[in-house]
């Protein structure tokens, strides 16, 4: 059996937003409370399966970005390290040159501070890449109201993401 992707799911399950539409102009002409009901339970749904998705995506966006601004600093520090180049034994004096900061961090990875980076790295743009994906089905479900204020959340726009969905290679 294939693997149903999220969007696919969600396009079997949630409203359009001609179907809202409809939805809401049959309120507006006659007070139905089973129907507003229903109306009411799709839109929790939809905060529950994207909104709060969207929020968790967003905050751990901004903290491994914050962390890869940590990273960047302790590795630009001005200063000069002692590296061991080949360790000493009973016989040798161990070789140790002095490097720059920078350089030293990068040969020797005692603190293994560069693959932490590209693990930052990657998960920033596998972050990013479900974020748009989320904010993406969520403005396709979602009612303009619950648009702004996903907006006033997290800090990001509609706008931004609008026709950027792309399609993982």
């Amino acid at each position: 059996m294939a693997k149903i992707d999220l969007e696919t799911m969600s396009d079997a399950i949630f409203l359009s937003q001609e179907e809202r539409k409809e939805i809401e102009s049959l309120l507006n002409k006659k007070q139905n409370s089973a129907l507003s009901k229903l109306l009411h339970i799709h839109d929790t749904i939809i905060d529950a399966s994207f909104g709060d998705a969207i929020r968790t995506s967003s905050q751990y966006l901004r903290a491994v970005q914050n962390n890869m601004e940590k990273a960047r600093d302790y590795i630009s520090e001005d200063r000069f390290d002692e590296v061991v180049i080949s360790p000493g034994d009973e016989f040798n004096q161990p070789k140790i040159e002095t490097m720059h900061h920078s350089v030293a961090v990068m040969y020797n990875k005692h603190n293994a501070v560069p693959e932490r980076m590209t693990t930052m790295q990657r998960n920033l743009f596998d972050t990013s890449e479900e974020l748009v994906n989320y904010f993406y089905l969520h403005r396709k479900y979602s009612s303009s109201e619950d648009q702004q204020e996903m907006e006033d959340i997290t800090k990001f726009r509609y706008a931004d993401i609008a026709g950027k969905k792309r399609k993982r290679t």
